[in-house]
Parts: C-alpha cells; structure tokens; sequence
C-alpha cells in the first residue's frame, strides 16, 4: 500500500460522478414529472450536470426558481419517483472498472457511500449492479437532514472508522472530507473542477494500485 494511506482502515466514496454518471437517465425521468405537472420547461442533460453534489433544497432552487415552495416540494417529490422508477429498471452509466475495484478493495477495508441524493438512489445503483456485497453502509442527504460532511462523520462515528478516506469529484466533496477532518481523493474524470494539492485519480481503478489490493479468487 501506498506509504501516504498505509493506516487507512476503511474509503468512503460519493455516487454521482465518482461511481457513475447517471445524468441521462435523471433527466429523463425529471423530464417525464414536469410533463405531469404541465409546466412549460424542459430539462437538459447540461441542467442536470450542474445539480449533481447539491442538496434538495439547493436542487429545488436552482432549477425551479419561479415556483413557489410548494410547488417546488411537490415537483421535486414527483421527480424522486419517477427517477427511482427509471434507475431501477435501466441502471446509469457506471464508470469502467467500478464493480471490479470495489470487489478488490473490499477484501481489504470496508467501503461506504455518502451522498446528497434522495432516498433509493444509492440503493437504485447498488442494486441495479448487485453491489451491495461490497458497501458495508451508506447515507444520504434526505435521510438525515444533514451535509455531506456530517453525513461522513455520522458514517465514521457509526462504523467506529479510525483513518477513513473520502473519495469524491466535485469540491463539495473535497469540503465534505475536510468538515470530517479526513483525507481526501480527487476523481478527475467525474463532474466537477478543483486545482489542489490532494491525492489525484484519473480513473477509478487507480484505487487497486493505491492500496495495492489483490484480485479476489
């Protein structure tokens, strides 16, 4: 194992941008409620991209400004559904190597989520790619009322995590980990942009030579 991470015990990763970009499918779905709701929009892919990592409310805000709370409520309520709906029947597209290095790493260390999405999302992907197996526990935003980073910390104080990491894309998730007081991963080919100093990763199964994991028998 690298010598910079030889005392991690456990990695905590983000979804969307980290383990897979389901920006298509959100957008159809989100597309398929505000049909329903006869409202005079339509989503692009472009709209989607630049909410993932947001909270609900941030959500809401951002792409439903000129409604009122309620409306907003109701809106956002139908498009949890029919996005859940979508994903666990056709899945997103999950980044290369994602199912292989997370069956890797978890011979060695416990893995988790911890994203700002609504409830069924992780379940959705994890699901959908039969991974459950290899994520010990997860959390999420709508669940708790909380941001990211004390999500990382209800995570690590759950699990009784001594050196965990987070790996995330966005500096949402950079500034997630640093709330947490841990160590971060930045995934370059996710969503979002950030010049640092932090560990890098240009493809998600860099993560098997980081900690020089072993292919499982």
């Amino acid at each position: 194992m690298n010598n910079k991470f030889k005392n991690t015990d456990s990695l905590i990763f983000d979804l969307d941008g980290t383990l897979w970009d389901a920006v298509s499918g959100v957008t159809t779905a989100w597309n398929i409620a505000i049909k329903k709701f006869n409202l005079n929009m339509i989503l692009t892919e472009n709209d989607v991209r630049g909410i993932m990592g947001l909270t609900a409310q941030g959500i809401k805000e951002k792409l439903f400004p000129n409604l009122h709370k309620n409306a907003q409520d109701e809106l956002f309520t139908q498009c949890s559904k029919e996005e859940q709906i979508y994903l666990n029947a056709n899945g997103a597209k999950i980044y290369p190597k994602v199912k292989e290095t997370l069956a890797q790493l978890s011979l060695s260390m416990p893995l988790f989520i911890v994203s700002n999405c609504g409830h069924g999302y992780i379940e959705a992907f994890l699901d959908y790619y039969n991974l459950r197996p290899y994520i010990k526990d997860f959390e999420y935003f709508t669940r708790t009322g909380l941001e990211k980073g004390e999500n990382i910390k209800l995570i690590i104080d759950r699990n009784n995590l001594k050196h965990p990491i987070y790996i995330g894309d966005t500096m949402g998730d950079y500034k997630g980990a640093k709330y947490a007081d841990i160590p971060f991963i930045f995934a370059a080919y996710g969503f979002g942009t950030m010049e640092t100093t932090e560990k890098t990763i240009t493809n998600f199964a860099d993560l098997k030579t980081l900690f020089n994991t072993q292919s499982p028998n």
